[in-house]
């Protein structure tokens, strides 16, 4: 519909009718080819009905209703509009039978089609008529939503999943944060192991003497210290020198603790003993996400965000047109450094 010619053509007639002749639209042809094709699309789901359902002569009759609401409701025209609403209806329809009474489907189907049609009379989105304004969905609503459905995760996951999902916010984490600040600086940091090292030693030596808060807010703490050292004493310079230095950092802090295991602590390893469930460690993980993430949200529509992609693209411009380009990046490298630092602590 979008980009064939054919396509093309039958929005053209949709739209206007009497004005598609006068452009070279053969209105009878392409009527009957869109009807032909709604057809054989309705067979193709009437076959796929059949292996499920039984068969009689009055089967299309509920389904054509419904379809009806689901083109109303969707915005008469708009492709886009009718799967939506149909993906509502559907949901509605099969919560309902789950949760309250298979004989309530159609009552609460249509209470669902009455508001949205009190709400909006030409249906969720206008499908390009000249009436009604199209529905407007804000930019960051799938991602509310999805955090919404993420907080559900641990009341319908097994153990499983749950640890699956316990990975994959952990990449999410370190992933986001290392971005956050080598994806505008164009500096590359070799030393995110050292800092999710030093997260989960500060909760391995300290959680079990103190509270785990107190723990946690001391991994931040050593991460910020140490990060702000290692940006005053290198992002000074710019390039290569930064590169090497991380990639030493980070064995430098695998060096020293090897050393104070073997020598002090007289042990290799810890075990952990605490209070903290696997859920506890998802909701953790889940708000460290969302938090990094706004927070780049944020940044990116500020002026900080502005100044930062100067940065990126010419470090010696951004300087000569004003910008503070040392506490930029020192800046950014301490936000990452202890979102891997708390990642690593939760971890633990």
């Amino acid at each position: 519909l979008r980009y064939s010619h054919a396509g093309r053509a039958m929005r053209a007639i949709a739209a206007s009718p009497h004005t598609a002749p006068l452009v070279g639209i053969d209105v009878k042809h392409y009527s009957a080819l869109a009807f032909a094709t709604g057809g054989a699309l309705a067979a193709v789901a009437g076959i796929l009905l059949s292996s499920f359902i039984g068969i009689n002569p009055t089967i299309g009759a509920a389904f054509t209703v419904k379809a009806l609401i689901v083109i109303v409701m969707g915005g008469i025209g708009h492709v886009m509009g009718g799967l939506i609403a149909a993906l509502i209806l559907g949901l509605a329809e099969t919560m309902a039978a789950l949760l309250l009474d298979p004989g309530l489907v159609t009552v609460i189907n249509f209470a669902i089609f009455s508001i949205v049609l009190l709400w909006r009379p030409q249906g969720l989105f206008s499908g390009g008529s000249r009436t009604g304004t199209p529905l407007r969905i804000p930019k960051y609503t799938p991602a509310i939503l999805a955090l919404v459905a993420l907080l559900f995760v641990p009341y319908l996951a097994n153990t499983y999943w749950l640890s699956l999902a316990i990975n994959i916010l952990m990449y999410i984490a370190l992933a986001t944060g290392w971005a956050f600040f080598s994806g505008p600086t164009r500096y590359v940091s070799l030393a995110a192991s050292a800092f999710f090292g030093i997260g989960a030693y500060s909760i391995a030596v300290l959680a079990p003497d103190y509270s785990y808060p107190v723990a946690l807010l001391a991994a931040a703490m050593i991460a910020l210290v140490l990060s702000a050292f290692v940006g005053l004493a290198t992002l000074r310079l710019s390039g290569m020198y930064f590169v090497i230095f991380t990639f030493g950092l980070a064995s430098l802090v695998s060096a020293t603790v090897t050393w104070w295991e073997f020598n002090v602590a007289r042990k290799a390893g810890w075990h952990l003993f605490l209070s903290i469930t696997t859920t506890h460690i998802y909701y953790q993980l889940l708000a460290l996400c969302a938090a990094i993430v706004a927070l780049w949200i944020v940044r990116d529509r500020s002026r900080m965000g502005f100044a930062l992609t100067t940065l990126g693209a010419d470090e010696t411009v951004a300087r000569q047109i004003g910008i503070n380009t040392v506490a930029l990046k020192i800046g950014t490298f301490v936000v990452s450094s202890v979102v891997m630092a708390l990642a690593g602590a939760i971890l633990a």
